[in-house]
């Protein structure tokens, strides 16, 4: 009986690091620690292309983000895919002591609590050792990754984004679910908070607690904190709402475009607007009022060294007013947003202009 991690974190946990670091060092973990990378296999020639086929990568890491494609795609055919992964598991995990895959759309079926997933996972869970690893932010910051992701380009009003994402964010209701429909499987909840992750990375502690891993900088690039995939800034999120769906977007994950923009901008350190920071303590407001308490129930009990993983803002602001959230709406408007972005980039511009240059004077 081989053991099985599934490595199912929640959107905007860092999976993009840790897949790219399975996918880069999947030989290596393979001849050194007797670990088994699996990815969604690009189909052979005249098979579908829909159809999904776990093996070791070979394009490393292009293959990582196939599954969640793949997911993306298959709209009533989930259950269907759902069934043929943890087939393929199940069978793969015969060929090596630890068996690993990842993907955050694997985490839809956990904090939705799917019947049929949790059932099929609870079955393989009897033929296995079958670990879910499942990261979570805080709450006020998995609300705010999320409309920098994909919010800006929906075409909902902040507030009402944030009250349906909220529906996904209650982990203390996820544990509970995924034990009662899955008992079988040891699903752990790990915080994605840099000072509660080991060595504060997330490869660093993926590696450490599911693989027993410790030099896990050895298999990439740099040992020090790695974050691909971050969002856009909040500021320049909120002043692309505007925009056509096309001009840098095609669909609500269309990222090709977004993604050269996220690298531009990275290189720069934009000041952050009023309302940006405004919004930030609705947003934690209104997380921790919602579900501190659950949070609470967590720490206890996966004995995190933490106090809170939501704090509180303040006496002053709690409890949170019934209609606090909706002031996201105005907070996050694209006009005002615009305007900060233009000062900013006048300033940077004519700080230039006054810059000195070598040799005059």
């Amino acid at each position: 009986m081989g053991t099985i991690v599934i490595h199912a974190g929640m959107p905007k946990t860092g999976s993009t690091s840790i897949q790219r670091w399975l996918a880069g060092g999947a030989r290596t973990l393979r001849a050194e620690h007797k670990v088994q990378v699996l990815v969604a296999r690009s189909p052979a020639p005249g098979r579908p292309r829909d159809e999904l086929t776990l093996a070791p990568p070979r394009l490393a890491p292009l293959e990582a983000g196939r599954i969640a494609k793949l997911y993306d795609a298959a709209g009533a055919r989930r259950d269907a895919l759902d069934e043929r992964l943890l087939a393929q598991l199940d069978s793969q995990a015969r060929h090596a002591p630890v068996t690993v895959v990842s993907s955050e759309a694997l985490a839809r079926g956990l904090h939705h609590l799917g019947e049929r997933f949790l059932a099929g996972l609870g079955e393989l869970g009897g033929r296995h050792r079958v670990r879910v690893a499942y990261y979570v932010r805080p709450q006020d910051a998995a609300l705010e990754a999320h409309w920098r992701q994909w919010g800006f380009r929906s075409d909902q009003e902040p507030s009402r984004f944030v009250a349906l994402r909220s529906r996904q964010l209650d982990y203390v209701a996820t544990l509970t679910g995924v034990r009662e429909r899955a008992p079988g499987v040891s699903f752990e909840i790990r915080p994605f908070r840099r000072d509660l992750l080991h060595a504060g990375d997330i490869v660093a502690d993926f590696a450490h607690h599911f693989l027993g891993i410790e030099r896990a900088g050895s298999l990439r690039r740099s040992p020090e904190w790695t974050w691909d995939n971050r969002g856009l800034p909040l500021d320049i999120a909120n002043a692309l709402r505007t925009l056509p769906e096309g001009l840098l977007w095609t669909h609500g994950h269309g990222n090709r475009r977004l993604d050269a923009l996220r690298r531009m901008v990275a290189r720069f350190d934009l000041p952050e607007s009023e309302a940006a920071r405004s919004s930030r303590l609705v947003l934690r407001g209104y997380a921790h009022e919602r579900f501190e308490v659950g949070n609470r129930q967590l720490i206890r009990e996966l004995d995190w060294p933490t106090a809170s993983f939501v704090p509180a803002v303040g006496v002053e602001r709690s409890p949170l007013a019934p209609d606090e959230l909706e002031s996201l709406d105005e907070l996050w408007r694209a006009e005002p947003a615009q305007r900060h972005v233009r000062a900013v980039i006048r300033a940077a511009l004519s700080a230039r202009e006054r810059r000195p240059v070598a040799g005059r004077g």
